[in-house]
């Protein structure tokens, strides 16, 4: 019973390592309902963007709880939920996570207003890992309009 969002796209792994990808969707719903308030959130990119958004504008929680949630030295590393990175192109805030079959990063830079959101099959671990990673360094580079985010500097 837990939802399926409209659009969300099927999860892939290679569970046998034989280098087939098996369609894992029903298992990577199911282990977010397991894990829901922990690790749990289902959704689309346009969903992630919009949620980030509004949290950060204070559409979903009171500022005192706004503010809480950005605190890391209250709330820690993560920030009640949130969690920070610093990249060339300043902090920004949101979650990256991975699950069964899928990859994702959802980022807020609150000094641009800039909302990033990847997500990606995961098909298994190292190199799609690693691609992801790629990608996600060239997706800034093209939003924020510089030419490589890899040498570390902006």
């Amino acid at each position: 019973g837990y939802p399926r969002p409209r659009g969300l796209v099927s999860s892939y792994q290679d569970f046998e390592g034989n280098g087939r990808l098996m369609n894992v969707s029903d298992l990577t719903i199911h282990s977010a309902a397991l894990f829901s308030g922990n690790a749990g959130i289902i959704g689309t990119s346009i969903d992630f963007a919009t949620f980030l958004e509004g949290l950060m504008a204070g559409r979903l929680v009171n500022r005192e709880t706004l503010r809480w949630m950005l605190d890391t030295e209250d709330s820690g590393p993560f920030g009640l939920g949130l969690t920070f990175k610093n990249t060339p192109f300043g902090e920004a805030v949101g979650h990256s996570g991975a699950d069964t079959g899928v990859l994702s990063e959802v980022r807020f830079w609150p000094e641009g207003s800039v909302t990033m959101v990847l997500l990606s099959n995961g098909g298994d671990s190292g190199l799609p890992e690693k691609l992801f990673l790629e990608l996600w360094e060239e997706l800034m580079s093209v939003v924020w309009g510089e030419a490589d985010t890899r040498s570390g500097s902006a």
